[in-house]
């Protein structure tokens, strides 16, 4: 998809948040998300097919990220559960039936591509506790440290 540009907004601050979130580079900061929605629909006096544009680049980014497996996978849950929002808005901007079935498509699109990394994004990384760096008792004992059984018949065959 084109990216797209923000007019008469801090775009400098809006692109500059937009790459952020696409490239997940603060993770570990899902206000990132919320505040590039929020600026992004701050203005409220702006034409409504610009709104419209605005929440419809901002549905497809957040969706971008979740279907991208090269990010972490808590940061494409930050987005999932971001998305809605742009949705959202655009369902009460919706003032005709081809917007309100604009609206019905992009929620299909959410429940396809959600449904497909579903099982993806309900793996999360095993916690620190899970790995054992000392192997269990169970272990130990299925463990063979016997000698080979060839050595062990020669070892056992008298000298001569």
């Amino acid at each position: 998809m084109a990216e797209f540009s923000y007019p008469q907004m801090d775009s400098a601050q809006l692109h500059h948040l937009r790459q952020k979130i696409r490239a997940a580079q603060e993770p570990d900061n899902p206000d990132l998300i919320r505040q590039w929605i929020t600026l992004g629909q701050a203005s409220a006096q702006s034409p409504l097919e610009l709104r419209r544009r605005i929440c419809i680049d901002q549905f497809y980014l957040l969706l971008e990220v979740v279907a991208d497996d090269c990010l972490p996978t808590h940061w494409r849950n930050s987005c999932l559960d971001h998305i809605n929002r742009p949705v959202l808005t655009l369902k009460q901007l919706a003032d005709d039936q081809h917007s309100s079935a604009m609206v019905q498509r992009l929620f299909y699109e959410l429940r396809v591509t959600s449904h497909f990394f579903q099982t993806a994004l309900s793996q999360f990384a095993p916690s620190q506790d899970a790995y054992q760096f000392e192997p269990s008792q169970n272990e130990v004992d299925q463990a063979s440290f016997q000698t080979p059984s060839s050595q062990l018949k020669q070892s056992q065959t008298p000298q001569t």
